[in-house]
């Protein structure tokens, strides 16, 4: 059976299974920039095969469900991420930021954050010693003592208490209003470091963080429009409805989060809007040792060889879930560090995840990569890993 056919049928299967996702859309390409498969199934919106309109739960109208489209433009969440790290590290190799300098000569507001205790008390400002050993790579990396409030009760809990917003908020307080959870270079754990990362990115370029990344990453890329943390009218137009699946299994549209369409800051780890091929433009530049599948150079090849190892975490405590992260990553992916995945990919990959449900994997050694992209909670669905891992399996399958 030819790839997309394969690729068709395992997305299909997915959808059509009961509770399964509302819509999927899959693609791979190569390091050339030719895509390899791209593929969607189901719908843009719970409705069926009516051409109607859905709506969120605040009666805002969305696309017609008839048809998810390879075009859908989704919440990106944690895929963010890697935009954000490689604009830092572009800046890295143009002597604008450095990796192991104090932060806070270019970030000052950053010795005001607070540090919530084990015993759920707030120190305010958190002691100077702490703060003012915070570099660039300590927040590439998750190290350097943040965490998120939906992976930390304890955060959740001062989050709630305080009343302020939260980090889906769309409002730089949400998020960068977070305080420590941990001494900066004791403990790997997940959290808001790489939207400090994205301040530094503006505060040092003179831009906002989507501003530069349109100038220096997508349009070069050819890219320039379907990245966004702002979404023009005709992307909303092509807004997949975001879900949630309640405790009985069943999938219900819902609000998308507040960020999707009133983003007042440009949350670096978790803001930015696109589309599938976009995203996967990007990834080639991970395939390729820093250029774009257009020749364009966007990082040295240097800067992505020293990504990938990882950061270094000897004598760093390796925190949350270590048996499905494992305690070797780099900025934005897990890894496979000796032993080829069991759908093919090779050592040595990368991946990572979007809170949402969306899911990538890069791997140079093969030269593709490849992303899943839905729209809908909770995080780590299996009825989106699941076709994720058997489309991959299927894909390089079709490498041999």
């Amino acid at each position: 059976m030819p790839l997309a056919a394969d690729i068709k049928f395992i997305l299909e299967k997915a959808c059509a299974s009961p509770n399964g996702p509302a819509g999927l859309v899959y693609g791979a390409v190569d390091a050339t920039g030719a895509m390899m498969v791209c593929e969607t199934a189901g719908h843009l919106a719970l409705g069926g095969d009516e051409p109607v309109l859905g709506v969120d739960a605040d009666q805002t109208v969305l696309a017609d469900t008839t048809q998810m489209k390879a075009d859908a433009c989704f919440a990106l969440c944690s895929l963010t991420k890697l935009l954000t790290t490689i604009a830092a590290m572009q800046l890295v190799d143009h002597g604008k930021l450095t990796l192991d300098d104090p932060i806070y000569n270019i970030l000052p507001e950053i010795l005001e954050v607070g540090q919530l205790m084990p015993d759920g008390s707030l120190v305010t400002p958190a002691p100077r010693a702490h703060t003012e050993k915070i570099t660039l790579r300590m927040l590439l990396s998750h190290t350097a003592g943040f965490g998120y409030t939906v992976f930390r009760s304890q955060l959740a809990a001062y989050s709630k208490a305080s009343g302020g917003p939260d980090e889906v908020s769309g409002l730089r307080e949400g998020t960068l209003g977070l305080p420590l959870v941990h001494a900066p270079g004791t403990r790997w754990e997940y959290g808001i470091g790489i939207d400090w990362a994205g301040e530094a990115v503006a505060r040092v370029s003179g831009l906002g963080l989507g501003e530069y990344l349109k100038q220096n990453v997508f349009a070069p890329l050819g890219i320039e429009d379907a990245i966004t943390f702002h979404l023009s009218p005709a992307q909303a137009a092509r807004l997949a409805a975001f879900h949630q699946r309640g405790d009985d299994g069943t999938l219900r549209i819902v609000d998308h989060p507040p960020f999707v369409r009133d983003a007042r800051f440009e949350a670096g780890g978790a803001g930015a809007l696109g589309t599938l091929r976009a995203y996967l433009t990007v990834l080639t530049v991970l395939l390729n040792g820093g250029v774009g599948a257009n020749g364009i150079r966007i990082l040295a090849g240097d800067t992505v060889d020293s990504m990938s190892p990882g950061p270094d975490l000897s004598g760093i405590s390796v925190g949350w879930r270590e048996d499905w992260l494992g305690s070797v990553i780099r900025t934005e992916s897990r890894k496979y560090p000796t032993d080829e995945h069991p759908t093919g990919r090779s050592a040595n990959s990368g991946s990572w995840a979007g809170l949402a449900n969306l899911y990538y994997s890069v791997d140079p050694t093969k030269g593709v990569a490849a992303l899943i992209m839905s729209h809908s909670l909770p995080f780590f669905d299996p009825a989106v890993t699941s076709p994720f891992l058997e489309a991959e399996k299927a894909l390089y399958a079709s490498l041999k």
